[in-house]
């Protein structure tokens, strides 16, 4: 039986299969034998919202990956065959902002799922030999991320990490909630934070905004020309200021 989705339900669906098939395009070389009929420059989600835009990046995904074999399954039996899609645009424009500045890490979700299963099977083992409550916390966020994969999920699942940390004695416990700490602070980091960490603000104004602008949207493909552009002008006093 087929689960009909509500039209917010739609719109998330819609976004987060949009964001992996851009994310995909984005970072692999367009076929030769399309380059005749299709941009090698890769739309920003808002104009997937275009019928035939889609279409195109439907096309130009590459075959047989299997990342994408979910997303482009669900684009062909559920959003191109809705009655009415202009009827959801105005929610896939909200939920395109609030997931506007999140990065796509493609080994995030196969990282953290690991590191679920091993901390699981760690906490089976040892219960009744100490406290667990601790690590179960953490793995009932992670169960909890896999279902909305919400950064407000990542950012409390980091924040829960620390103290399970504390006195840390080097276990194969504690060496699986390391690592889904670094996962979820990579998968939390803003756009904007990205850009401070990963580049030179001195350097920033003498970028070339197209350039950064599709270096950027390798990690976070929901970005537009324009959100690139305030981020930079937002840094750009501040390193005039230490300049100066």
């Amino acid at each position: 039986m087929t689960k009909i989705l509500t039209a917010p339900q739609l719109a998330s669906a819609f976004v987060g299969h949009a964001t992996l098939l851009l994310a995909v395009n984005l970072t692999h070389d367009l076929d030769p034998v399309l380059a005749g009929f299709l941009s090698h420059e890769v739309p920003t989600a808002d104009e997937l919202l275009d019928d035939q835009v889609l279409i195109g990046q439907v096309i130009r995904a590459p075959r047989g990956d299997m990342r994408l074999e979910r997303t482009l399954a669900w684009l062909e039996q559920v959003w191109f065959n809705l009655a009415d899609r202009s009827a959801v645009h105005p929610l896939v424009c909200q939920e395109l902002d609030v997931r506007r500045h999140s990065p796509v890490i493609f080994d995030l979700d196969e990282g953290l799922i690991r590191a679920a299963n091993l901390l699981d099977l760690l906490v089976r083992q040892c219960a009744g030999l100490k406290d667990m409550s601790a690590l179960a916390g953490i793995l009932s966020l992670l169960r909890q991320w896999q279902g909305d994969r919400r950064r407000e999920t990542l950012l409390e699942l980091e924040r829960r990490c620390l103290p399970a940390l504390e006195g840390d004695d080097g276990t194969p416990a504690a060496e699986q909630v390391r690592r889904i700490r670094f996962l979820a602070m990579e998968g939390a980091l803003p756009a904007d934070e990205y850009l401070g960490l990963h580049f030179d603000p001195q350097a920033l104004p003498d970028w070339d905004m197209a350039e950064l602008t599709r270096l950027i949207r390798t990690r976070y493909p929901l970005l537009r020309r324009s959100d690139v552009e305030a981020m930079v002008a937002a840094r750009t006093p501040v390193a005039r200021a230490a300049v100066a």
